[in-house]
């Protein structure tokens, strides 16, 4: 799966847990992703909704059955924004591991 496919995807509906987090409570804290903002996913853990900031924390998420590992630092943009910019993330993430 190509970064453009990674970050360019909607991930509302797909399956995510919290791999590392500045929050220990937030942890391994898994659900389908019900809502995403700028700075926040929802995730639905049985039958309740659990926001987690983007900020500080990595996510795997389930993407067309792969896991994929995201930082939410990268992902701090709506959903539209996200899918306008994937272009500007990918380049930002290949000049990262340039370094």
């Amino acid at each position: 799966m190509s970064e453009y496919e990674i970050y360019g995807s909607n991930y509302i509906g797909n399956t995510a847990t919290v791999s590392r987090t500045s929050n220990p409570l937030n942890k391994g804290i898994q659900g389908k992703i019900v809502d995403e903002t700028k700075n926040m996913f929802t995730l639905q853990t049985g039958s309740r909704e659990v926001k987690i900031p983007k900020r500080g924390t990595q996510f795997v998420i389930i993407l067309k059955g792969k896991e994929v590992t995201i930082s939410g630092d990268d992902i701090q943009y709506t959903v539209q924004d996200r899918m306008k910019n994937t272009g500007k993330i990918v380049k930002s993430k290949v000049k990262e591991r340039k370094r």
